[in-house]
């Protein structure tokens, strides 16, 4: 699965606030907070099913707390 297919799978469920590619094994993709436990879900149907790292962000000039999710599939090795 390449990240084209990942942002389409991801944005056709539930729709991408954004997404960015970063290199062939990297990409990141905004859903709505709504959306965030069902995406994961729905990641870890399509083997992505390490949760590598959990952290956030506190941007304190725009009053926005980001929860960041990094996942990786060994099966995709991405």
């Amino acid at each position: 699965m390449n990240q084209k297919e990942i942002i389409e799978l991801i944005d056709n469920k539930f729709g991408i606030v954004k997404h960015e590619i970063y290199d062939e094994y990297q990409l990141s993709v905004v859903v709505k907070q709504e959306n965030i436990f069902a995406a994961l879900a729905l990641m870890q149907l399509n083997d992505f099913k390490e949760l590598s790292i959990l952290t956030a962000v506190d941007w304190l000039d725009r009053n926005v707390f980001e929860v960041v999710y990094i996942l990786f599939s060994y099966t995709h090795n991405q």
